[in-house]
Parts: structure tokens; C-alpha cells; sequence
């Protein structure tokens, strides 16, 4: 499923859950949204690197408006939180994990272009 909501409210997982989603991403909907407006062909390939269920709402205020990250906020956040600081280094190995094999499938498939 996409959406254009970073949706980490546990009620919402649930029902998500219950109809059978096993993704949800953000970004894949608007490339292809623009692509169809353009007539541009597309592909995209997505691999999962963490669960929406171990995220919470102030992990969202980790970076600036732009994607990278806020420094200052991941201080304050794992000040706060110094618990979550095994689950992020997981996340971490996890995104790298993900960004090989996404790059791996996407190389593969291009080609047999």
C-alpha cells in the first residue's frame, strides 16, 4: 500500500494489518503519480528494512524538511529515549541491508533491458 501518511498509530497498523497489507511506503505512489502525468515509463523497486509497528511519532522529527538528518533532534530524542538506541543501530544494519539488495534486483533487472 502507499500512503502519504508516515502512519505509525497502533489502531491503524491493526486495521492495515487486517486487511492483508504487508508494506506501506511513501515515496513509490508520487513517482508514479508524476510519471503517469508525464507519460514516462517507470519502475521501482522497494525493499523493507524495519516494521511500521516498532517506529513512533517523534522518530518522524529526526530529520529536517529535506530527509537528512537533524542532529540536534536525535540528541534530544535518544537522550530521552536511550532504550530505542539498539533498535536504530538495527534499523541502520537493517536500511543497508535493504538499499544492497534493491540495488542488486535493480542492476539485474536493467539488464535484461
Amino acid at each position: 500500500m502507499t500512503s502519504d501518511d508516515f502512519i505509525v498509530d497502533p489502531d491503524r497498523l491493526l486495521e492495515l494489518i487486517a486487511r492483508g497489507v504487508i508494506a506501506v511506503d511513501m515515496e513509490t505512489g508520487s513517482v508514479a503519480a508524476v510519471c503517469a502525468a508525464r507519460g514516462v515509463p517507470w519502475s521501482a523497486v522497494r525493499a523493507i528494512s524495519d516494521r511500521a509497528e516498532d517506529g513512533d511519532v517523534e522518530m518522524v522529527k529526526l530529520a529536517k524538511p529535506d530527509g537528512t538528518p537533524d542532529p540536534a533532534a536525535i540528541a534530544r530524542y535518544f537522550a530521552r529515549h536511550p532504550g530505542r538506541i539498539p533498535y536504530m543501530l538495527k534499523v541502520g544494519k537493517g536500511a543497508m541491508l535493504a538499499a544492497r539488495n534493491a540495488a542488486e534486483i535493480a542492476a539485474h533487472a536493467c539488464a535484461q533491458l
